[in-house]
């Protein structure tokens, strides 16, 4: 699961033509492997902590509005 994205983590210069600099970290949930790895490859879905749907959300909202 992903659980939260870190700016300008990888300032190296292959961090930032890799990535932009932006790094995440990832919580394992040993119970949930299996399950988060199956939603994945069957519909996409990432499973994420609650902070990085929010600011996904917030991000969404933004282009709305500016289209």
């Amino acid at each position: 699961m992903i659980e939260r994205i870190n700016w300008m983590a990888d300032r190296s210069e292959k961090g930032l033509n890799q990535s932009a600099g932006i790094m995440v970290n990832y919580v394992y949930r040993l119970g949930h492997i299996e399950e988060y790895a199956q939603s994945y490859f069957s519909t996409g879905n990432i499973h994420a902590s609650d902070d990085v749907r929010r600011y996904v959300e917030l991000s969404k909202e933004r282009e709305t509005k500016t289209d």
